[in-house]
Order: C-alpha cells, then structure tokens, then sequence
C-alpha cells in the first residue's frame, strides 16, 4: 500500500499546477502572457504522460492482443499533444479534455474484465476530471 499512497499523492499533486495557474492569472491578469503557454505545456506534458504510460504497460508483461491499441494511442496522444500547442488556448483547453477522456475511456475499455487495477481506473477518473476541471476557469478567462 505505500507505493499506492505515493501514487495518489503525487497524482493528486500533479492536478495543482492548472490551477495555481489560473489563480495567478486572475490576480494578476499582466501574467497572462506567461500562465497560458505554461498552462498548455502543462496539459502537453500530462497527455504525452499518459501515451507513455500506455507503453509502459505494454512493456511491462507478456504482449496481449490489447497492446497495439495501447502502442498506437501512446504514440498518438503525444503526437497529437505537440501539435495542440500551435492552437489558441480557447480552443486547445476543449480538445485536451477530450484527449484526456479519450485516453481515459480506452483505459477503462482495456481494463473493464479486470479487478485488479480498480484503484488505478478510480484514480484516473478523478485525475482526468479534476485537471479538466481546473482548466475550465482558464478557459472561461480566455473567451
């Protein structure tokens, strides 16, 4: 269990970041300029974390039929997040959150006859809705 608990404070933690940003940019909205870039490297870096991890899964144990998918949408979702960067911030917060829940659903296809990884799938939706969450008010900033 200390493992897990390491992996839920550090998880939990790393929901923060979006949205110390946005504070710092409602109170100091001349910052702007910098918090939005370092908002989208944020949700760049979290995405392109989660396409990792689905390569570390593969990795990890004996090659399913289920590990394509995973090699393919690991590649993808950090392809897709480089490119995200280039779009304006009041377009790319709505297509993170659905990169976000896309990797999530997948997740939870793959995961969905199995027991065994509850706490993680339960710990990636809370995850997935609190940094998508936190990037609302940004948004909402930006339109």
């Amino acid at each position: 269990m200390g493992n897990q608990k390491l992996i839920y404070i550090l998880g939990y933690g790393g929901a923060l970041p979006p949205l110390l940003l946005f504070l710092v940019s409602l109170f100091y909205p001349n910052l702007l300029s910098v918090t939005v870039p370092m908002s989208k490297v944020y949700g760049i870096g979290i995405l392109s974390f989660l396409g990792g991890m689905q390569w570390g899964f593969v990795i990890s144990r004996p090659f399913s039929s289920f590990d394509n998918g995973r090699l393919i949408i690991g590649v993808t979702a950090s392809l897709f997040a480089c490119s995200l960067f280039l779009l304006p911030i009041v377009v790319f917060i709505p297509i993170l959150v659905l990169c976000l829940s896309s990797v999530l659903v997948f997740e939870h296809a793959i995961h969905r006859n199995t027991t065994e990884l509850e706490w993680y799938k339960r710990m990636r939706t809370h995850l997935t809705l609190l940094l998508s969450l936190s990037f609302i008010p940004m948004f909402l900033q930006s339109i």
